[in-house]
């Protein structure tokens, strides 16, 4: 129930994002983002990354990244702080990530990034599959640079 609940509110507060229609305006959107990020140059930073699909969201990941690269990845589960793999987790892999789904022609996308880093904030994407729910997402929170 918590996880549909979560969900809800996340879909309604992608309303508030840029929704795209066509891969061209997603495209240019993330070109937009891509070259806002490149131009401030950030190498060390750190955020919160909580990721999701149908079946609910995965744990908060808290990112650390320093010299261009992923150090360090934690989530907290039962009052216990683990670590998690440093894959996919630097800004420029989750932009890559966003132009490898844009580029298959997804059903809907919706984007929405800060305006003066380029970061993502609030990223939902449905691909075009045979299979249903398929849907993906993912917001940032918490960027310190």
């Amino acid at each position: 129930m918590r996880t549909h609940l979560l969900f809800l509110v996340l879909l309604t507060s992608f309303a508030s994002g840029v929704a795209t229609e066509s891969d061209k305006q997603a495209k240019t959107i993330l070109d937009a983002a891509r070259t806002a990020w490149a131009k401030n140059g950030l190498t060390d930073y750190s955020y919160t990354l909580e990721r999701g699909g149908v079946f609910g969201a995965g744990p908060k990941l808290r990112v650390r990244v320093v010299a261009g690269k992923c150090v360090k990845v934690t989530y907290w589960r039962r009052f216990l702080r683990h670590e998690d793999t440093c894959d996919n987790r630097t800004i420029l892999e989750l932009l890559d990530e966003l132009d490898r789904g844009i580029e298959r022609n997804p059903i809907s996308t919706r984007l929405q990034f800060d305006p003066q880093f380029g970061y993502p904030l609030r990223v939902s994407v449905e691909p075009r599959t045979d299979l249903s729910d398929q849907d993906w997402w993912y917001v940032i929170t918490r960027f310190k640079h």
